[in-house]
């Protein structure tokens, strides 16, 4: 749906670039504050035909009072899952269930999600980055930075994935195994702030198209471990330094946060939403480290499993000793996603 032009002295005629002042942005009003907005296909022409009429057309207010409204699906959630996490890996580590097939599947669904976010959000987020101010990336609010249209649809299918993504934990507790203090902490945080922040109308466009950024990889990497493809030379320390990096981008923008948070006037951060971000970031970015230095300079020594009776019990170890001495690290490196 292109935006009249016909009311411009200058409207633009190129199929490459056009750029702000040649077109006529939409404007509406949420919570009695009216906005203003220019999409992505508007912006660059030559993209239009690689959106879809329901990106063009998508209207976030009535997601934006839906989130708002409904705090309480998240925290029922976090309670189903955290019974998942306590009472399934009792049951399932006496019988594992095979389900490398499912999990293979879903790895792609979520990298292929996560590719077509990351092609949304990141160019969007880079014109930004190159037409405003570094501080107006940090403070501009979500419905004029995002806006409506595909960055604002796929900012909010980002945040109701983190609900869906609970479903890796359930892959790792049919095999039988029990989530590190890393997997399930990363998950149960990320829905909790990634909905407060959404519902709050909290600035957070850089972490949005990081998270795709990483996950597409990530989720790939995991695809091709399930199907027994993965290319020699990729190591999983790659995945692991990718995502410190992104933790460490994180804490560095949350800082900057806090010091343009200083004049509320010219800054649209939530104090509340704020502190809670440095706390998980700065979390994720420590128990990152800690990952790294363990699962890839420090491993624990591994003995093995025929030099030792090995009962029902242990079966599901003797299974995890082979991967992780054939593979090295992998095994860890998901468990902790």
């Amino acid at each position: 749906m292109r935006e009249a032009l016909a009311n411009l002295s200058d409207p633009c005629t190129s199929s490459l670039y056009c750029p702000p002042s040649s077109l006529v942005p939409v404007t509406r009003e949420l919570a009695g504050h009216t906005y203003t907005f220019l999409q992505f296909w508007q912006l660059f022409p030559w993209s239009e035909p690689f959106y879809t009429r329901l990106e063009k057309e998508f209207d976030v207010r009535p997601w934006f009072l839906f989130v708002h409204a409904n705090g309480w699906l998240p925290v029922v959630s976090i309670i189903l899952y955290a019974a998942m996490v306590l009472l399934l890996p009792p049951i399932t580590s006496k019988r594992p269930v095979k389900c490398d097939t499912a999990l293979a599947y879903w790895n792609l669904l979520l990298a292929a999600f996560s590719i077509l976010g990351a092609l949304r959000i990141v160019p969007h987020l880079l014109w930004f980055l190159t037409t405003h101010s570094f501080k107006e990336t940090v403070c501009t609010p979500p419905e004029r930075m995002n806006g409506d249209g595909a960055s604002g649809l796929w900012c909010l299918l980002f945040t109701l994935s983190k609900l869906v993504e609970l479903v890796d934990t359930m892959f790792v507790c049919l095999k039988g195994r029990k989530p590190i203090f890393l997997h399930w902490y990363h998950h149960v945080t990320v829905l909790s702030f990634t909905w407060a922040a959404y519902a709050a109308r909290h600035p957070g466009m850089y972490f949005i198209a990081m998270n795709y950024t990483v996950h597409a990889v990530m989720y790939s990497y995991y695809f091709l471990m399930a199907i027994k493809a993965k290319p020699k030379w990729l190591n999983p320390i790659y995945i692991t330094f990718l995502q410190i990096f992104q933790m460490l981008a994180g804490v560095i923008i949350t800082v900057y946060g806090f010091i343009y948070a200083r004049d509320p006037s010219t800054c649209g951060v939530v104090p509340s939403v704020l502190y809670f971000q440095s706390i998980i970031y700065g979390s994720y970015l420590y128990l990152f480290l800690e990952f790294l230095v363990k699962r890839f300079f420090c491993p624990p020594q591994l003995v093995p499993p025929a030099s030792r009776p090995v009962g029902k019990e242990e079966q599901g170890r003797e299974e995890e000793w082979k991967t992780a001495t054939t593979n090295g690290a992998g095994t860890h490196l998901k468990k902790a996603q």
